[in-house]
């Protein structure tokens, strides 16, 4: 089962808990329902966990576009939402246009090297993203200088 709690968040963090490991018509609906609340600028929603929701790349896709416009996200915790590269490019354009968030996990995830290029090079470009976290995400390690 999936709920949005609206009334009580916890350390003022708004969280959708997911039971499963799929997307069903139940978690879109309460993932758009979340977004509706991103992409409206509401200020309960500037911190948002996501985790487990497997949210997959079709998820990420409709983050990008509420992430392009907000001006009040600040934290949002993606951890094991099966995001894999296509998701990581479509979250790092939208970084791109952002200027609130500033902390973006993306632990336990799928993005691959390609994924984790993407992000990297968004961070060029973006000037209020202060904490991004890659791990567990089937990334190479860095090639020995």
């Amino acid at each position: 089962s999936l709920m949005v709690r609206q009334l009580a968040p916890i350390n003022a963090k708004w969280f959708v808990e997911s039971g499963g490991y799929c997307m069903t018509a139940q978690k879109k609906s309460e993932l758009m329902a979340v977004l509706k609340h991103i992409n409206a600028n509401d200020p309960r929603f500037a911190s948002v966990s996501l985790s487990w929701i497997q949210c997959g790349d079709y998820g990420a896709n409709l983050l990008a576009d509420v992430i392009k416009v907000s001006t009040t996200l600040v934290t949002l915790d993606l951890y094991h939402a099966d995001i894999g590269p296509v998701g990581a490019t479509a979250l790092s354009a939208a970084l791109l246009k952002n200027s609130s968030l500033s902390s973006l996990n993306l632990d336990g995830n799928n993005i691959g090297d390609a994924g984790a290029e993407q992000l990297l090079g968004a961070l060029r470009g973006n000037t209020s993203l202060t904490a991004l976290s890659l791990a567990n995400n089937h990334v190479a390690p860095a090639p020995a200088a």
